[in-house]
C-alpha cells in the first residue's frame, strides 16, 4: 500500500529518516501517541549498533515490543505509550538490519535473540527483580521463540502476534525480494511503499508513518532502511519443535481476517501449541495487526499485562 499523505522534504533525524511527527488529519489518539517520545539510544550487540526505545512508566511488570522482518521499533510507537499504565516500563528496539540499527556481514536468529535480550536488558525490564513480557509479530516471533528457550525462566509471558508456523507438506512463505532501490525524493519513496504480505489499512496515517520512518537520505538520493541482505532462512520444522517445548506462559494472538495466518495456519498453531497457551483473535484484523487495529490490540495488551 502507498502512503496517502506526501509532504515536502523534512526535517531529518541522524540516521537520515524523517522525524517522527503524525500527519495532518491523524486520530487524536495517533497525535497524542506520537507526541510522547521515547528515550532513543543504541547498544551494542556482537558489534551492531541496535536501536532501542524506552517509555518509563511507574509499577508494572515491563513490557518488550518485537517487530517484524522489513519494519523496527517505530512500528510499535503509536501503541507503546498507550501500554505504559498497564506495563510500567516498555521497550521497543530494531533488529540489526533493520529501522536505525547497524547493518551487518551476516544475519541469524540466533543474533536477533541476542538483541531482543539485551534491548530487554538495556531497556530496564528487569529492574527490581521484575519479569517482564514479551510480545513479539510476525518475524519476530521466531527469535522471540529462541529466546524464550533460553532465558524462558526471566520472562512473566511471551505474546506471539500473527506468528505464520504452516503445516508440514505446506509450501513456506516466499521471502520478499529486496534490492538496494534510490529514489529522487521522499514522495518517490512513499509511493513505492508496500506492506509485506499486502493489504488494505484503515489508517492511512498509520501506513504513511512507518512508511517515512523507513526511508532515509544519504545526503544524494532517498533510500530503505532495510539491509536488502538482511533476510535469514527459516526452518519451520525446527520453529514447530520449539513451540511445542515451550515452557513461559504463552499466548497466540491472531488477525482473525490474516491472510498470512489463514483458518488452516491457526488450526495447526492449536495442535502444537503446549498445553494452557490462550488463543485470541483479534476481530476483522489482517495479518499487519499493529496497522490496522491497533487499539483492539492495545486492549488485548492490556488485559494480559493486567493478567486475570
Amino acid at each position: 500500500m502507498s502512503s496517502a499523505v506526501l509532504a515536502a522534504e523534512p526535517a531529518i533525524d541522524w540516521h537520515g529518516r524523517p522525524l517522527p511527527v503524525a500527519a495532518p488529519g491523524a486520530d487524536p489518539w495517533f497525535v497524542r501517541a506520537i507526541a510522547d517520545q521515547p528515550v532513543e539510544r543504541r547498544i551494542d550487540v556482537a558489534g551492531a549498533a541496535i536501536e532501542l526505545l524506552t517509555w518509563q512508566g511507574d509499577d508494572g511488570p515491563g513490557l518488550l515490543l518485537v517487530h517484524g522482518a522489513g519494519a523496527h521499533a517505530d512500528w510499535w510507537r503509536p501503541t507503546a505509550p498507550q501500554l505504559v499504565r498497564a506495563a510500567g516500563q516498555v521497550a521497543a528496539f530494531s533488529f540489526s538490519g533493520m529501522g536505525g540499527s547497524d547493518w551487518r556481514d551476516a544475519y541469524s536468529i540466533d543474533l536477533h535473540a541476542d538483541e531482543l535480550m539485551a534491548a530487554a536488558e538495556a531497556g530496564g525490564l528487569f529492574e527490581g527483580g521484575r519479569r517482564p513480557f514479551v510480545a513479539a509479530h510476525s518475524f519476530g516471533c521466531l527469535p522471540a521463540m529462541l529466546a524464550m528457550e533460553r532465558w524462558g525462566e526471566r520472562f512473566a509471558g511471551l505474546i506471539l502476534i500473527d506468528l505464520y508456523l504452516p503445516p508440514p507438506g505446506r509450501p513456506p512463505a516466499r521471502p520478499r525480494e529486496r534490492k538496494l532501490r534510490r529514489y529522487a525524493s521522499l514522495e518517490e519513496g512513499l509511493g513505492r511503499f508496500l506492506l509485506a504480505p499486502p493489504q488494505d489499512c484503515p489508517y492511512p496515517f498509520m501506513v504513511d508513518f512507518v512508511a517515512r520512518r523507513t526511508l532515509r537520505h544519504t545526503g544524494m538520493h532517498w533510500t530503505w532502511c532495510t539491509d536488502p541482505d538482511g533476510g535469514v532462512p527459516v526452518a519451520h520444522d525446527v520453529h514447530r519443535a520449539r513451540l511445542r517445548q515451550l515452557t513461559v506462559p504463552l499466548t497466540l494472538l491472531r488477525g482473525e481476517c490474516s491472510r498470512l495466518v489463514d483458518v488452516e495456519v491457526a488450526g495447526h498453531l492449536r495442535e502444537v501449541a503446549p498445553a494452557g497457551t490462550r488463543f485470541i483473535e483479534i476481530p476483522d484484523a489482517d495479518h499487519h495487526i499493529l496497522l490496522d487495529r491497533p487499539l483492539a490490540l492495545v486492549a488485548a495488551l492490556r488485559c494480559l499485562l493486567e493478567g486475570p
